[in-house]
């Protein structure tokens, strides 16, 4: 397996793809809340995949004039997400056909 979606085998980095493929974007805040990281590795983990080109980050005017910072996927996130999604089908396919074969 040598693919883009190779750098999603980090579990934290494949629950925050995962999270903002569901809902579009999220504030960091949002992001530790829901994936249960740590500030510190949630911040690691954003940039390693902001510099892989999975994600992007855009500044937003909150409702109490706070700036916020928002985290999308990227077209290229979004591909290798489906791409290691449809590994592990494959991965789980194949077990099950190893154990019934």
């Amino acid at each position: 397996m040598n693919a883009d979606y190779e750098f999603l085998l980090s579990p934290a980095r494949l629950k925050i793809c995962a999270y903002l493929a569901v809902v579009g974007e999220a504030s960091f805040s949002e992001l530790k809340r829901e994936t249960k990281l740590t500030d510190g590795n949630l911040s690691v983990q954003l940039t390693k995949l902001q510099a892989e080109g999975f994600v992007v980050s855009s500044k937003q005017k909150s409702p109490k004039k706070r700036t916020q910072t928002l985290w999308r996927l990227t077209d290229k996130g979004i591909s290798a997400l489906k791409k290691f999604l449809l590994w592990a089908q494959n991965l789980q396919n194949q077990i099950g056909k190893d154990k019934n074969g």
